[in-house]
């Protein structure tokens, strides 16, 4: 019991992260963690070692929010910026010293469209970009967890940055990126 109380205080702020990645809400966010560490716990007698243990938390983490979905139509994928310091797992605006009305106007609208961007992609690709791209997970360990091939997971990212870069490619125009 101590041993699983030490794994959860390990883990519980990178599963919550990814809790409320998926679901883009505080309280579905604290729910899933908690099924997800109720699930882990009954199961462990199943975990095989295969893969890392944060690897089967997170692959338990993703089902767990799709079944939370299911049951309640959650809005997927609403990534948003947690510090790293922050141990009651509360989403927080990233910090800035000094920003003018007119800057954090204009990032709320670019942050915008950045979401509304996510909204495009179909639940395959969401997922694989958000545990790339917000929890820097390597892609191996992203298939393994999916239980899909490397082949299917940087089919799916590439497709994922291909429409990202097209749904936000108003931003390369202003920036002058070609």
């Amino acid at each position: 019991m101590n041993a699983f109380r030490q794994l959860v205080e390990r883990y519980q702020v990178k599963i919550y992260r990814l809790a409320y990645d998926l679901s883009g809400n505080h309280l579905d966010a604290q729910d899933v963690s908690q099924d997800v560490f109720l699930k882990a716990y009954k199961s462990l007698h199943n975990f095989r070692g295969d893969s890392k243990f944060g690897t089967w938390l997170y692959r338990i983490t993703v089902n767990t929010c799709y079944d939370h979905r299911s049951k309640k139509s959650l809005t997927m994928f609403k990534p948003t910026h947690l510090t790293d310091d922050d141990e009651n797992s509360i989403p927080v605006e990233p910090r800035s010293t000094s920003v003018t009305p007119e800057q954090s106007a204009e990032a709320s609208l670019i942050q915008k469209d950045i979401e509304r961007a996510l909204e495009q992609l179909t639940p395959r690709e969401k997922i694989v970009f958000t545990l790339r791209h917000y929890h820097d997970l390597p892609l191996k360990e992203i298939a393994d967890m999916l239980e899909i091939s490397l082949g299917s997971v940087k089919t799916l990212l590439f497709r994922a940055i291909r429409r990202l870069q097209s749904e936000l490619s108003i931003y390369r125009e202003e920036l002058g990126i070609e």
